[in-house]
């Protein structure tokens, strides 16, 4: 899927949002196969690695084999708001004190970033939505967690 491309190749400019009805048949076309199972356990089945394409690390999470959103790190290229200009909304990072989020909810994509370098950790690309909506979901939430073994 063409749409998918956007997210390898850094064109975020002509990024409009996950197309319904995206499936794993058209992320394992857009990123190749993974480097680890699809079905690692997770919240969500995943396909995760590295892709051929795209070094840094790309998580395609699923439920059942819809694709649900796009997890990019450290995505590459101008900064975000000189293609998209500004964000709707910037809100807190949960992924660390020193990132905020920046939130293009229309166009599908939330960055966090930052506030200290500018560099972008991870993008996820979702859904075109409105603002409010993406702001009540568990994506807007999402956050990482380091846990001794």
């Amino acid at each position: 899927m063409a749409d998918l491309d956007h997210l390898v190749t850094g064109a975020f400019d002509l990024w409009h949002g996950l197309p319904a009805g995206t499936t794993r048949v058209d992320a394992t076309d857009a990123f190749g196969q993974p480097d680890s199972p699809a079905d690692a356990p997770r919240r969500l089945a995943t396909w995760t690695g590295t892709s051929r394409r795209y070094a840094h690390g790309i998580d395609v999470w699923f439920d059942g084999d819809a694709v649900v959103f796009v997890q990019v790190d450290r995505p590459q290229g101008p900064a975000l708001e000189d293609m998209l200009g500004p964000p709707e909304a910037e809100i807190p990072s949960r992924l660390g004190s020193s990132r905020t989020q920046l939130v293009w909810a229309t166009r599908g994509l939330a960055a966090h970033r930052s506030r200290v370098t500018g560099e972008v950790y991870r993008l996820y690309a979702f859904a075109a939505t409105d603002t409010e909506s993406f702001l009540r979901s568990d994506l807007a939430q999402v956050e990482e967690r380091r846990i001794q073994l």
